[in-house]
């Protein structure tokens, strides 16, 4: 039954109250902003403390099979969540796969060495290339992986067609814009190539950026991650509309979780980074603070997709 409100109602005080001006919406970040904001933040010492350090240069959360609170050795599951990318991606040796924003090329000489796969890696971090250059002329069988410096929105300079399979590992959060990105890796990817994603999907209502989203869209982390902090992220329909089917969108929520509780621990100095507004001087502790903060609202998944057998 209809709710019909009583006659004279009793005035509401804030009715005459002008109403707020919704917050404006804020313009994707150019290209240029996005991968120099990027570097910044990854060129920080905190950065390196945080990955070079603790992870051994992979930048990337770890797979846990089990429940654990004893992460170590990280490396370990770290290399298991490789495992896990290449299990998913199910190519076959001597095939040709773009690994989409390397960082220091560690992913890529696994996959390369577990899956005998030749790899183009790229990334437009000038330290990640030349890490990633020095880390795969260290590696045994030479020639299997190449190293470019380029950004993934404009693979211009890769033809239609070249590779039987592509992978992110933690890189589609920096894309100015994701949709473009996942076109241009249909565009690249041979007819019944496969795309795999590991990346964070978010939760936010309505496609509104509430809560922490917010918050780090407004500090300059959220530069970095522009794909992160603005609408949702509906892998399935994005994935579709760039043209992939047999869309499959897994959720590693659970299996990240005792690297993911390290290192909320490790950044307990976040309060005090956060109460003193340094957000801008500690991105990675900024946008740690914001993941435990609304941890309700993402999740850590693999998405895979297949450009389909009939398309050029």
């Amino acid at each position: 039954m209809e709710n019909i409100p009583p006659p004279n109602p009793t005035p509401n005080p804030n009715m005459n109250r002008p109403t707020p001006a919704p917050e404006p919406q804020r313009a994707a970040p150019s290209n240029d902003t996005t991968y120099k904001s990027m570097s910044d933040q990854y060129n920080t010492l905190e950065s390196r403390i945080a990955w070079d350090w603790l992870c051994s240069g992979n930048r990337h959360f770890a797979y846990y099979d089990q429940p654990t609170r004893w992460p170590f050795p990280i490396g370990k599951a770290q290399r298991r969540m490789q495992e896990k990318l290449l299990e998913v991606l199910s190519l076959p040796g001597d095939a040709h796969v773009l690994d989409a924003g390397c960082g220091d090329g560690h992913v890529a000489i696994d996959l390369a060495r577990r899956g005998n796969l030749r790899i183009t890696a790229i990334d437009v971090v000038d330290r990640h290339v030349e890490n990633a250059r020095r880390n795969v002329d260290r590696q045994e069988p030479s020639g299997q992986i190449q190293v470019k410096k380029m950004g993934f929105e404009n693979l211009h300079e890769i033809a239609d067609g070249t590779f039987d399979g592509v992978y992110t590992s933690e890189a589609l959060l920096h894309a100015a814009d994701a949709a473009q990105v996942l076109r241009e890796f249909n565009r690249v990817l041979k007819p019944g190539g496969r795309v795999v994603l590991h990346e964070y999907h978010n939760d936010f209502m309505d496609g509104k950026l509430i809560g922490f989203p917010r918050e780090i869209a407004r500090n300059p982390v959220g530069q970095n991650v522009p794909a992160f902090t603005r609408a949702k992220m509906y892998f399935d329909r994005v994935m579709g509309e760039a043209g992939f089917e047999e869309v499959v969108v897994r959720n590693y929520s659970a299996n990240i979780e005792p690297m993911a509780r390290l290192l909320n621990v490790s950044a307990v100095w976040r309060h005090i980074v956060m109460f003193l507004r340094l957000g801008r001087f500690f991105p990675n502790t900024a946008a740690r603070e914001g993941g435990y903060v609304g941890q309700q609202h993402w999740a850590y998944v693999a998405v895979s997709g297949m450009k389909p057998a009939g398309r050029v």
